[in-house]
């Protein structure tokens, strides 16, 4: 009997990790698109923090905090003070190598910007004003800088323009590139400018307003050959589009319970689909944050850093796989329930009958949700009396095409609708 226990509770923990692996959908979309959510990879282990997408979405910069290992803290600390919490150290992953390299940042360090080339991170400390500068990452050159934060109207963070600029009195501008180099320049009367939004050799584009009258939207043009400016007012659908407005996220985050999904950004409201429109991300206690290009996730698990990539699939393709996942779930499901009303039998010596079989059986489950899809067609009785258990049908679920029919030896037959 004690051998018997045993087994059920080894059958309760099998069903549970399996039906949590069963409810993973990879596979979502809409009536016109599917995407698939691959499997998650490591960034980084340990405790990792404060993920950052460069503007392309191919870096990633993020924290990691040296933590001792807990036997070897432990056993230090009953003879030795409590040594502080080393700093953390700041480190940039490419996606294209998946390898991460270390940004030699100062130590009082505590944030960081990427900058639009891609290879220069801004370092700097709201504890410590003095402490902050450009890093070219590649070759580990730090350029120290001293700026007034508080006057920083532009971080450089677009690609098209990899500068900061800074607000000097009412009208004069300066823009510092990573190299040090700065320009000044002085907008015309009555003009409020944002960010850059349109660079080359010659010239600088922003998107600007008119402060006496905010209706009246455009661009401001600096050209970088004799410092002159020049307002060019827009249509506000011109201006919104080269603001960005319809670049609208592809995906977000949904949490439901204790788990978080990702799905479309919009659906139609007359959507009428046979795909999932969500796909099972992480635990609700993570933080996911999507790339900038709609092609990746990145979220923290128990203190680790972790990616999955967002592909775009065929429909049908995504059609016919989730068609075999449905397969897959029906005969895992159908093993499962034949395999708990065995060690049923084995407890109780008889099969139960088809009254309230869910009940006696359900027990033996952690979690006994997907019985409700189990046709049970035994008669019930004793297991002894069943001549050939191997042809001896249980019950079955019904999947695409078929259904899975499990039999009292405890094994599982596909078979196909005629």
């Amino acid at each position: 009997m004690i051998m018997k226990r045993i087994a059920c509770i080894t059958l309760g923990l099998i069903s549970y990790a399996l039906t949590f692996s069963q409810d993973k959908i990879d596979t979502f979309g809409d009536d016109k698109r599917a995407f698939i959510l691959l499997p998650a990879e490591s960034i980084s282990s340990g405790f990792a923090s404060d993920a950052q997408f460069s503007p392309s979405g191919r870096y990633i910069t993020y924290v990691k905090y040296e933590i001792p290992e807990y036997e070897s803290a432990i056993a230090k600390s009953l003879v030795e003070p409590r040594e502080p919490m080393k700093r953390p150290k700041w480190y940039r992953y490419d996606r294209v190598s998946k390898t991460s390299k270390l940004i030699p940042l100062p130590e009082q360090a505590e944030q960081t910007v990427i900058l639009g080339d891609e290879r220069t991170v801004y370092f700097y400390s709201d504890a410590k004003p003095e402490v902050q500068g450009f890093i070219d990452v590649p070759t580990g050159n730090i350029t120290k800088t001293s700026f007034d934060l508080q006057n920083c109207v532009y971080y450089g963070n677009e690609t098209v323009a990899p500068y900061f600029m800074f607000k000097r009195g009412e009208r004069d501008m300066l823009l510092v590139k990573p190299n040090g180099q700065s320009l000044t320049f002085t907008m015309p009367p009555k003009v409020r400018i944002f960010k850059p939004f349109r660079s080359d050799a010659s010239s600088i584009t922003f998107l600007a307003m008119m402060k006496s009258d905010p209706t009246k939207v455009g661009n401001l043009i600096y050209k970088t050959s004799d410092g002159s400016t020049s307002f060019k007012e827009l249509s506000r659908a011109e201006f919104q589009k080269d603001a960005g407005a319809d670049a609208t996220p592809m995906f977000k985050s949904e949490k439901a319970g204790d788990l978080v999904y990702v799905k479309l950004w919009t659906l139609p409201k007359d959507l009428m689909t046979d795909l999932p429109t969500r796909a099972k991300l992480c635990l609700s206690s993570s933080q996911p944050r999507f790339g900038p290009t709609n092609d990746c996730v990145v979220y923290e698990d128990a203190g680790a850093l972790l990616i999955r990539e967002i592909k775009p699939m065929d429909l049908e393709l995504a059609r016919r796989l989730l068609a075999m996942e449905a397969k897959r779930k029906a005969i895992s499901d159908a093993k499962q329930a034949a395999t708990g009303l065995i060690v049923y039998a084995a407890d109780n010596d008889v099969l139960p009958g088809a009254e309230g079989w869910e009940n006696k059986v359900g027990p033996y489950f952690k979690n006994a949700d997907f019985l409700r899809d189990f046709n049970y067609t035994f008669k019930g009785g004793s297991m002894s009396s069943i001549q050939d258990p191997a042809s001896t049908e249980l019950g079955f679920i019904v999947g695409p095409g078929g259904r899975a029919v499990a039999y009292c030896d405890g094994h599982v037959q596909w078979i196909a609708n005629p």
